[in-house]
Formats: C-alpha cells, sequence, structure tokens
C-alpha cells in the first residue's frame, strides 16, 4: 500500500515557496509603483513650478476673473481680479486649497450643478465653456461666461484653469438685437406696405454711366428680402418664392415704364422718395402707387437698395373728392348773400364779398380796423363776453342779436352764428351775419297790427262782459245804498255815533273800494296798451281775471278751484296781454260747461313752475275738445266752438309767441279739457 504523506507534505512545501515567492514579487512591484507615480508628480509639479511664472503673468494680464484648480478642484493659483469676484459675491476671502462649495452660498450651489458638470469634463480633457445668469446684490442679475481650460503634462491633466467674464452687456445688447430683428420681422411680414430689397453681386460702382448701371443692375441684382405684400404685389403666393429671383423677372426691362424708374432711380444717386407711379390691375383699373427706393452705398458702391411702395388710390380719390368739396364750399361762401367772416385776435382775417356789400367797408378797411369798431357802441360788451366764450372752451349761446354799424353809420339788426374754428394752427371764431332789420321791421308792424286786432277782441269781449259788469257794480252800488240809508235812520234817532254805524261806514269804505276795483281792472284791460314789457307776477294777473269773471262764474253756477305755487318767479312780459290771454281761456272753458249739468260745472286754475319755466293752466270738465281740431285749433279762422270766429286763440298763441312761450291744449281722459301757457322766467326774478 502506497505511502502519500510524504508526497503531499512535499508538494504543501513547493506550493508555499511558490506563494512567498509571489507576495515578494507583488511587494516588489508595488514599491516600485509608488516609487515611479512619486517621481512622475514630483517631476510633473516641478514642471508646474516651471510655468507658474508664466501662468501668473498670464493671470494679471486677463481682464476675466482667473484660477487655477488642481486635480482634486482645489484652488491653487487665482487672480486679484477672481478674489474681488467672490468677496463681492459671497464676501469670502479666498484661501489656498479652497474648493467651489466652501465660498459659494449653499442655496447657489445646487444651482450651479450644469456648470459643476462642465468643469468635471474638462478634467477629461475637453474645453467647455458655459453662459449662466447669477443674481446681484440690488435685486437683478448678471450674465458670467466660464471657459475651463484643462492643464496636461505628459498626457495627464493635473488640473484646470478657470476664466470667467461678466457678459451682461453683451447679453443685452443681443436682447436687443433680437428684439431688433422681431420688429423688423414683424413690420416686413405684417406692414400693409409692399417692402423688398434687392442686392448686387458683386457691389456696382457708382462710377459707371447711368446706362451702364442699369445694364449692371439687370444684371447682378436679385431680390434678397421681401414681405409677403410685396410678393403678392408680384404675383407670388409666398415671399419665399422672391428670394435670390433676378430683377428682370420682377420688373422685367422690356417694359418702358420699369426703366425710367431705375434710370430715374440712378440720377437722383439711388435716393429716390414719394414718387408715384400709375398701373393697371388686370380689370383695367388705374391705380395710384406711392413708392420709396434708397440704396445703400458703402464705399463708392451699391450694395443694395431698399424699395417700398402702397396703394394709394383711395386716399387720392379721397383727396380730389375733398378739393371737389372744398371747391364746392367756396363757391357757397363766396356766392352766399350772408355776411361770413373769420377773427382772430379781434382782427378779421377772412371775409367773403357780401361782407364788403354789408358793411360798406373796403377789403383794406375791413383787414385793418377791429371787428368790434363795426358793431354798435350798446352791443360791444355782448361781442366781448361771446367771443371770450369761444375762445376758453364755455358754452356761449347757439345765435343772438346785435346792431352794427356801416360806413355810412346806417344801424342794421343782425343775427350772429359762430363756431370755434382753427385757423393757421391757432383758435378762431367763424361767424355768419345775417341781416334782419327788414325783417325786425316787419315783425314790429305784424306787432301792431296784432295789438290792433287784440284790442278789438278785448272790445268785443268787453261787450259779451256788459251784463256782468252790470251785476257786479250792482252789488256794491246796492249795498252801498243800503248801509247809507241804514246810517240816516240811525242818525235821526240818536245823536250819539254807535258801534253799528261804524260797521256800517266800513262796510260802505269796502264796497266802494271793491267797486273801485272793478271798474280799474277793466279799464286796464281795455284801455290803450303800450306793449312795454316788465316783471310780471303771474298770481295777481289770475286773482285780478277771476275777479273780473267773478259775476259770470256764479251766474253760470261754475265752481271755480283756484291752486297758485306761492313761490311763483316773475315772468318778463305786459301783464295786460297776459289777462286777455287767460281772460279768453275762462271764457271758452265756461262756453264749454253749458252743455253740463249746473250742478256739476268746474273749473280749475293752476299755476306751477320747473326748470325755467312758469306754467299757467285751465281745466274744465266739459265734452273736451273735437280731435280732429285739436292740432290746428290755434291756427288763424280755426274756431272751434259754434258761432266763433276763429281769432281768439290764435290772437292768445300769437301774444304767448311774443313772450317767448308756447300754448297748449289736451284732452283729459276722464272727460274735460286743459288748455293753458308757458312762459320763462325772468332771468332776475
Amino acid at each position: 500500500m502506497l505511502n502519500f504523506e510524504p508526497m503531499l507534505f512535499a508538494a504543501a512545501v513547493t506550493l508555499s515557496g511558490i506563494w512567498v515567492w509571489m507576495l515578494a514579487l507583488l511587494f516588489v512591484a508595488l514599491i516600485g509603483y509608488f516609487l515611479y507615480h512619486e517621481f512622475h508628480r514630483k517631476r510633473i509639479w516641478r514642471d508646474l513650478d516651471r510655468n507658474f511664472a508664466h501662468m501668473e503673468a498670464f493671470f494679471r494680464g486677463d481682464d476675466g476673473a482667473v484660477c487655477f484648480r488642481d486635480r482634486e478642484q482645489r484652488l491653487v493659483m487665482w487672480n486679484q481680479q477672481f478674489a474681488d469676484a467672490v468677496k463681492d459675491f459671497s464676501g469670502v476671502e479666498i484661501r489656498k486649497g479652497m474648493r467651489a462649495k466652501d465660498y459659494v452660498p449653499a442655496e447657489l450651489y445646487e444651482s450651479f450643478s450644469p456648470q459643476r458638470e462642465r468643469m468635471m469634463r474638462a478634467y477629461d480633457g475637453e474645453i467647455q465653456v458655459s453662459e449662466y445668469e447669477v443674481p446681484d446684490d440690488g435685486g437683478s442679475s448678471r450674465w458670467l461666461e466660464t471657459r475651463w481650460t484643462p492643464v496636461i503634462i505628459d498626457g495627464v491633466c493635473v488640473g484646470t484653469t478657470e476664466v470667467s467674464r461678466d457678459i451682461t452687456t453683451r447679453k443685452i445688447q443681443e436682447k436687443m438685437l433680437q428684439k431688433s430683428e422681431m420688429r423688423y420681422e414683424a413690420l416686413m411680414h405684417n406692414s400693409t406696405e409692399a417692402i423688398s430689397c434687392f442686392e448686387l453681386d458683386p457691389p456696382m460702382p457708382l462710377s459707371l454711366t447711368v446706362d451702364e448701371q442699369l445694364d449692371y443692375i439687370y444684371k447682378h441684382a436679385r431680390v434678397a428680402e421681401a414681405n409677403m405684400a410685396w410678393a403678392q404685389y408680384a404675383g407670388f403666393s409666398s415671399a419665399k418664392e422672391l428670394l435670390n429671383q433676378p430683377l428682370d423677372r420682377l420688373v422685367p426691362r422690356s417694359n418702358p415704364d420699369n426703366e425710367n424708374v431705375l434710370k430715374k432711380l440712378a440720377e437722383a444717386k439711388f435716393n429716390l422718395r414719394n414718387f408715384k407711379t400709375f398701373e393697371p390691375d388686370d380689370k383695367r383699373n388705374v391705380h395710384v402707387i406711392l413708392n420709396n427706393m434708397v440704396g445703400d452705398i458703402s464705399n463708392g458702391h451699391l450694395v443694395c437698395c431698399w424699395t417700398s411702395s402702397v396703394d394709394i388710390t383711395d386716399k387720392e380719390l379721397a383727396l380730389d373728392k375733398l378739393k371737389d368739396a372744398e371747391a364746392k364750399y367756396r363757391s357757397v361762401v363766396e356766392l352766399c348773400n350772408e355776411a361770413i367772416f373769420i377773427t382772430q385776435d379781434v382782427k378779421i382775417q377772412y371775409f367773403n364779398p357780401f361782407t364788403k356789400k354789408m358793411t360798406g367797408y373796403s377789403e383794406e378797411e375791413l383787414r385793418s380796423t377791429e371787428f368790434l369798431n363795426f358793431v354798435h357802441p350798446d352791443d360791444r360788451e355782448i361781442v366781448k363776453k361771446e367771443y371770450q366764450s369761444r375762445i376758453t372752451g364755455e358754452k356761449p349761446a347757439s345765435q343772438y342779436s346785435i346792431r352794427i354799424l356801416t360806413k355810412n353809420n346806417e344801424v342794421k339788426t343782425v343775427i350772429i352764428n359762430s363756431a370755434t374754428v382753427e385757423w393757421e394752427g391757432a383758435p378762431a371764431v367763424l361767424t355768419l351775419i345775417t341781416d334782419v332789420s327788414e325783417l325786425k321791421s316787419l315783425e314790429k308792424k305784424l306787432n301792431e297790427q296784432n295789438e290792433r286786432v287784440a284790442r278789438m277782441e278785448r272790445i268785443s269781449i268787453f261787450g259779451q262782459l256788459t251784463g256782468a259788469i252790470a251785476h257786479e257794480l250792482n252789488q256794491p252800488l246796492t249795498g252801498i245804498l243800503s248801509n247809507a240809508q241804514a246810517a240816516e235812520i240811525i242818525l235821526n234817532k240818536e245823536r250819539q255815533l254807535p258801534v253799528e254805524m261804524i260797521d256800517i261806514l266800513k262796510d260802505i269804505i269796502s264796497d266802494t273800494k271793491r267797486a273801485g276795483d272793478v271798474i280799474r281792472n277793466l279799464r286796464d284791460l281795455y284801455g290803450e296798451q303800450t306793449g312795454d314789457f316788465g316783471p310780471v307776477e303771474v298770481n295777481r294777473v289770475v286773482e285780478q281775471t277771476c275777479a273780473i269773471m267773478n259775476s259770470e262764474f256764479i251766474h253760470k253756477k261754475v265752481c271755480l278751484l283756484i291752486e297758485c305755487d306761492p313761490d311763483l318767479p316773475n315772468v318778463d312780459g305786459n301783464a295786460a296781454q297776459i289777462q286777455q290771454v287767460l281772460l279768453n281761456l275762462l271764457t271758452n272753458a265756461l262756453q264749454a260747461l253749458c252743455s253740463i249739468p249746473e250742478n256739476g260745472r268746474l273749473i280749475k286754475i293752476s299755476t306751477t313752475f320747473e326748470a325755467s319755466l312758469v306754467r299757467v293752466t285751465v281745466t274744465d270738465n266739459g265734452p273736451g275738445i273735437d280731435g280732429a281740431k285739436l292740432a290746428s285749433m290755434f291756427r288763424p279762422l280755426a274756431s272751434w266752438k259754434s258761432g266763433g270766429m276763429g281769432l281768439g286763440l290764435t290772437i292768445s298763441d300769437s301774444i304767448i309767441e311774443n313772450h317767448q312761450g308756447r300754448m297748449f291744449a289736451v284732452n283729459i281722459l276722464d272727460g274735460g279739457a286743459e288748455v293753458g301757457f308757458e312762459l320763462p322766467i325772468r332771468m332776475d326774478s
């Protein structure tokens, strides 16, 4: 049987020796590798030390913030700009061996991860550049550009140089340029004008003759820029189709008009502005085109030429219509039979021929004399006030009446209509004067005739009221007689004057005054009237009129209601004429109640005012007014009652109109009619 123990022992000894030798060799290899790399590292740093002087000179000469980091990203070298930038940014003093996270605030360090990644790629031997935005102390921000360049010695990257520069100004300029380009694009593509640019390659020398320049342009010019409007104008569906097209294809030289335009452009040294061309369309309608052509000239050579064209046909037509309208307006003004002129700084700047005819002054006299000198002295303040109101922007009267003096001192009554206009860039007043002297004369005659007719109407009414007057006077006279007789009896019986005698005498005085008032009111109503206007108490007129008509109301068993506003302001007018109108309305109301039973007759007189008008209303509960006659009841001879002459309401309407008021009449739904008048309130009331 074989004994394996010696064999196994021998094998174990052999293997142990092999392991010992392998460990010895590994130890020697490690010692050699360490010595080699230590020697290599020291040689690299010796090389770096030899180059540090050059790097320091480079750092000092660079205007950016420069630093050198070793393989472990530790700061080894930096310039003053880098130290100042770090201190301004984070307030940290730079020291050798610091890493970025030692001086970059923690809240910003994570946001710089893209920059850290680029720095790490630089250690792999790639040059890296990054542009990034950093916050500033003032709450704004600034842009930096950082370049990482690997430093390689004997094929090994021993660190990186980092150069940072402030590029905020460049970024702002880039944004401005971008906005400018966007505006340019928006202008080009959205403009309604047809805009294009043709380039010449090579640029054309301007020393050539005009004919040689035309040959050169048609040979070398191509479209470099164009917008959609120009593409449509040239018959293309898009602006891109125009690019690089030869000029001869778009504006063929075979068309003499095109060659003439380019010839004018060359003769104008490639600066031809605001010239018009007339071009027909497919329907043979001629369009007016406004063009501008401006060349870009450099070193005596034409580089390119910009063109713009816009269709102004509608504008030209509008201008032609405006010229026609101005010509027609001028013809109307020149031929008008009213004086039309423009005043500025109280001087007449323009006037039509009729102004000279109306005033009798010559053209030189009108221009050299202030307008106020032509106005009657008593009316000059009115004109001054109105003129100043218009110039200062206030709201003056739409029209007013004044008197003017002609050259031969003739006084003319005119109506002024004015409006504020602009004359040669400054405010002025356009005035139209209408001569109403003859009209005023006719109006005066008409008023006199109306007064005569009104007096005849009053006489007619007076005849109708004879019985009422007799009855009204009979009552106080009877009272006077009775009281006098009683006094006589008492005096015959007793010599002392008793209390009853005093009362009787008071009654005699009262009745006598009443009789005097009645007679005086009738005398005022039917006497000769002067027609003068003044302040009138309308409530007083109502009171006097009712006193005159009192017996009629009693005789015809009419219930009279009077509702007068105690605060009623005065009106400007003639009291007797207003009383005549009211008397006429009450007479008509009494006649309207004839068909109503005696126990149901009612007349109400009311006075009110609102805004600038006083309103007097007479209401009855009669049958009302025929609807067919209601609209024409104030016209002459349009009587609405049987046997009437049709003059009473017409005269009343004329009187109220002469007082600048109006009359009205309406039917009441429950029966009856409401007739009255409105008068303007006196301004000083």
